[in-house]
């Protein structure tokens, strides 16, 4: 969900031919390029739209990349609760966002985006950051059980990498 220029999902597709990727954004423009860099790749295919588009599924996994902090509170909730329901039992989401600590990333991470949102090269309805802890409650809130994994190395941004299952409580994908 949110697959941009289709990077990732074709570096799935291309790591297993039996994997079969489908990639979801808003924008015509990356999609148009997923679309051609997927070109030899049977088992990728891109779609423009968002996750309430999706009438596919169930996936073994989705996995959501730099989107959470583009989107207001309320369309989180509905991405996630989407994503839980779409998940197949046994399900991975994996999700990687941003944090908003230590705080000097967190700043430079925010004008940088704020600068790619202005010159409208990423979509979002202004920026919308959480801590990871926050990031946690709301993963719980709408069925997951969440932890954060490590992710090796250095990097000026804050990335954090939430691997999430549906809560063996939740049913509906929906709150406690």
């Amino acid at each position: 969900m949110g697959c941009g220029h289709g990077l990732f999902g074709n570096l799935l597709a291309l790591q297993s031919p039996r994997r079969s990727v489908v990639g979801v954004d808003p924008s015509p423009a990356k999609i148009a390029v997923a679309r051609r860099a997927a070109r030899g790749l049977p088992n990728a295919r891109y779609a423009q739209g968002t996750i309430h588009d999706v009438s596919d599924g169930p996936f073994d996994a989705i996995t959501i990349l730099d989107v959470l902090y583009l989107l207001p509170l309320e369309e989180k909730r509905r991405l996630l609760a989407r994503a839980r329901a779409l998940l197949a039992p046994g399900g991975v989401l994996v999700l990687k966002t941003n944090d908003t600590t230590p705080r000097w990333s967190y700043l430079l991470t925010r004008a940088q985006e704020r600068l790619m949102t202005g010159v409208g090269l990423t979509l979002g309805d202004g920026l919308h950051f959480l801590s990871a802890g926050e990031h946690l409650e709301l993963l719980r809130a709408t069925g997951f059980e969440a932890r954060v994994a490590p992710l090796p190395g250095w990097s000026l941004h804050p990335h954090r990498l939430f691997v999430c299952r549906a809560a063996a409580c939740s049913a509906s994908g929906g709150g406690r």
